[in-house]
């Protein structure tokens, strides 16, 4: 099996980044993959300390075939970082699987995206791969072993080949389909109503985000991303220890469940009732919005003492 470069992007938190770097050093192949670390540098006086600590964790890290790393004076914030890391790494390689420093995953992590990468390498529709999969309880898909596809690309352990990725219109200068051609606005929903309300912060300047830029481009050329039907990935950082994140409940993710597939399935997006599963995933069901609108107006409206 061909392995591809592991991209991972790090900051201020020490404890998350050991158990990600752990936890990518025990999948199988890890000994063959070249590993490219981005570590970002100090917003403020105080994360200089913490970043020091990460920039430690890293540079004794052991377990796979070499490990590069790029320490930044500045801080570039996580978009510009991984928009200039990942470009990087693809101006050299023709594929590459990206982390970041909140996430664990499973044994056979690298070998599933490696596998996917291989598989749908010349299925042009296929424009991203996800090692990550909503918990089995809200999004019920086959059985463990499988793939599917979803119109939505996910940051939470992935992987993109550079002809994809070039496609990438970053200042999304076709923004005016966005808010004049309805037909593209819902095609571009497919994937959950909340990426327009993201795309439209990011135009409006007030986000700062790659990843809804990377999902409204890959929905301009009607692509999908591969899903599998156990997730390889758990996200260990819905604590609050995030920059771009509250704290969170927990999701429950069983990684042993997580199987590579032996038969991978043709590009296939017509599992109407899977997606609209998805979609309530990632926009909640009616009764949890209107739980968030009501949270938001008793904070807006409640006692300030």
């Amino acid at each position: 099996m061909k392995t591809f470069p592991l991209v991972l992007f790090v900051y201020k938190r020490p404890d998350h980044t050991l158990r990600t770097l752990k936890s990518l050093a025990h999948c199988k192949s890890a000994d063959q993959t070249d590993l490219f670390i981005f570590s970002d540098g100090p917003r403020v006086d105080s994360d200089v300390k913490p970043i020091e600590s990460v920039r430690k964790i890293c540079r004794q890290a052991t377990g796979f075939q070499s490990v590069t790393m790029e320490e930044s004076p500045l801080n570039r914030g996580l978009a510009e970082s991984v928009i200039a890391g990942v470009g990087a790494v693809l101006a050299q390689f023709s594929a590459c699987i990206v982390v970041e420093d909140d996430l664990v995953v499973a044994p056979a992590f690298l070998e599933f995206l490696n596998k996917s990468l291989e598989v749908y390498q010349n299925q042009s529709r296929v424009f991203s791969l996800s090692g990550y999969a909503p918990p089995h309880s809200r999004v019920p898909a086959h059985p463990p072993g499988t793939v599917w596809f979803a119109p939505r690309p996910c940051s939470w352990g992935w992987a993109i080949w550079k002809d994809r990725w070039d496609h990438v219109d970053w200042d999304v200068t076709d923004h005016d389909a966005f808010f004049q051609e309805k037909r593209t606005r819902r095609g571009f929903e497919q994937g959950g109503r909340d990426l327009s309300y993201f795309l439209k912060l990011q135009l409006r300047g007030k986000l700062d985000s790659w990843a809804v830029r990377m999902a409204w481009s890959q929905s301009r050329v009607n692509g999908l991303t591969m899903y599998p039907t156990r997730s390889f990935v758990e996200n260990g950082g819905l604590d609050g220890t995030g920059t771009h994140s509250r704290a969170q409940t927990r999701q429950l993710i069983d990684l042993t469940e997580a199987k590579v597939p032996s038969d991978w399935p043709e590009v296939d997006d017509s599992n109407d009732r899977l997606l609209r599963q998805f979609r309530r995933h990632y926009e909640g069901t009616w009764t949890e919005r209107w739980a968030h609108r009501l949270n938001k107006l008793s904070r807006l409206f409640g006692s300030t003492r």
